[in-house]
């Protein structure tokens, strides 16, 4: 029935399938791309810090007491901790197709009951929930090279690039990695300290009274009211080393007990190209955007930034982009000459044009469906979807050339000799 109702129909069923390879178009244009499926595993780690805190302590204090209450959980399969100096770390694993979201409202009832407890470090910082996701993971590994100083370097980094970076449209967050910080030293002179009876609290006390910003009310200017705030910050090393010391007594400052020096802070390591110490940028896309399209507007900003500052030089040592969009030339190339192939293959035991013509019109026109039904189902194009694309298509081809092999034998029977 539908076979005579294709035949007496010829353009209804060519405006169908014409209407078919449109959507699908559309929704290819539109479908998220990305290096790998979109996947939430039912994981959750709780991250205390406690600076300057020895392992042992702080298993004692802070890993312990919270193991307590989160071991036992509802979904729970497996609670693993991890303590160092000054962080402590406890992943919680749950069985798949547990609720996460009341997993996590579950797990943090359990934490404030320890976290607000009497026994709780008081400096210790408050326990983070953090979810882990595949996608949370850098879409490029962006490197600045130079020979300026690091700590210039790290500066630039921060204050030019990152934000440049993090106002692109599908950039979430651009993380500054290795380099060098400034910091701002404050060596005192302890015989001094001890000629007028101070310690080391007073100077910091000293400091951070000095060093504050803090909002001043409103003003009303017309229709509008403008907010005012106090800046009391340090601007300079010479307001440092001016800074009074009440406990001191009146006239002695910080410059007269103690060396103030700009210098760089010790480093926790390093990121290195070979024996280059370099600065890198981690670049963490939106949930669900584009990769390659955001990887675009990405190369399009640092073009820019290489116009304004010509000693800028940067390198990509890894994109997602790369890997998404080999595998997108490698399903075309695979269609085009898979298509082809059947097609001669048909056309040279047949010699006839309209079989073969089926069999190639087949292939685009089932890939360009199923992209339409990828975007209605919410899937994104990824290294798994892309895979399946092609085996499917090979499939298809298959299953065409099985569908005439018979006609196929018959005509090679009826051209042999008798």
């Amino acid at each position: 029935m539908i076979i005579r109702t294709a035949v007496r129909r010829p353009v209804a069923i060519l405006m169908v399938f014409a209407g078919l390879v449109l959507i699908g178009l559309q929704a290819q244009r539109r479908l998220s791309v990305d290096l790998l499926p979109a996947i939430n595993y039912p994981n959750l780690t709780v991250i205390t810090n406690y600076a300057d805190t020895p392992a042992d302590d702080l298993t004692r204090l802070v890993t312990q007491p919270l193991e307590e209450v989160i071991t036992g959980l509802a979904g729970e399969r497996r609670v693993v901790s991890k303590t160092r100096e000054g962080v402590s770390t406890i992943t919680v694993q749950y069985e798949w197709g547990t609720g996460m979201d009341f997993a996590n409202l579950h797990l943090r009832e359990a934490i404030d009951r320890v976290a607000y407890r009497d026994d709780f470090p008081e400096a210790a910082d408050r326990p983070l929930i953090l979810r882990w996701d595949p996608s949370a993971r850098p879409i490029a590994i962006l490197v600045l090279h130079g020979d300026d100083p690091m700590a210039r370097m790290t500066e630039f980094a921060r204050e030019v690039v990152k934000p440049a970076l993090e106002q692109i449209n599908g950039v979430s967050q651009a993380e500054v990695i290795g380099g060098a910080e400034r910091e701002i030293l404050v060596r005192p002179d302890f015989d001094k300290l001890r000629l007028y009876g101070l310690t080391m609290e007073n100077l910091s006390q000293a400091l951070q009274v000095a060093n504050i910003s803090f909002p001043g009310g409103r003003i009303r200017k017309g229709p509008l009211h403008l907010p005012l705030r106090i800046l009391g910050e340090f601007e300079n090393l010479d307001e440092i080393r001016a800074t009074e010391i009440p406990a001191a007594g009146p006239g002695i400052t910080i410059g007269d007990l103690a060396e103030v020096l700009d210098t760089v802070k010790e480093p926790e390591g390093f990121t290195l190209i070979g024996d280059e110490e370099v600065v890198s940028l981690h670049l963490y896309k939106e949930v669900g955007e584009n990769t390659i399209d955001t990887t675009a507007e990405v190369d399009k900003v640092l073009g820019i930034l290489g116009d304004q500052y010509s000693d800028l030089d940067f390198s990509f040592i890894y994109r997602d982009a790369d890997f998404v969009e080999a595998s997108f030339k490698g399903l075309w190339d695979s269609l085009k000459i898979g298509g082809l192939l059947a097609f001669l293959v048909l056309f040279i035991f047949l010699m006839d044009w309209r079989s073969p013509i089926v069999v190639g019109l087949a292939i685009p026109v089932s890939i360009m469906t199923t992209f339409a039904f990828l975007h209605f189902a919410k899937v994104n194009l990824n290294l798994m979807s892309l895979g399946g694309l092609s085996l499917a298509a090979g499939m298809l081809v298959d299953l065409s050339l099985i569908h005439i092999s018979e006609p196929t034998r018959r005509a090679c029977r009826s051209r042999m000799p008798s």
